[in-house]
């Protein structure tokens, strides 16, 4: 029988009760895929740029989003290049220091 405009006879969940389904499987998911120990040995196992790249798209959620100010204050020798940038990027890894 199809849902009826004015129909009262069964009520359905009550408002603000949880899906329990809905919720028993987001605590798997949530074990599964954001289990701590297995975030970090895939972290270690990561090259020097994983580690790097990484690290860049985690930062928008501990590091607030600046907003774009122009400073002129800063002087050539405190900015950092695109090309210095693309050459650390490019350094072989056992050039680079080691973490541990």
């Amino acid at each position: 029988m199809p849902f009826q405009k004015g129909h009262k006879l069964a009520t359905g969940r009550p408002r603000g009760s949880q899906n329990k389904e809905l919720s028993q499987a987001k605590k798997i998911l949530n074990t599964l895929i954001f289990n701590p120990q297995h975030i970090v040995d895939d972290f270690n196992k990561l090259d020097v740029r994983g580690r790097m790249e990484f690290r860049v798209r985690m930062a928008k959620y501990v590091i607030p989003e600046q907003k774009a100010v122009e400073n002129e204050n800063i002087s050539e020798t405190q900015r950092l290049s695109f090309s210095e940038l693309q050459n650390v990027l490019n350094t072989n890894e056992k050039e680079l220091p080691q973490h541990s």
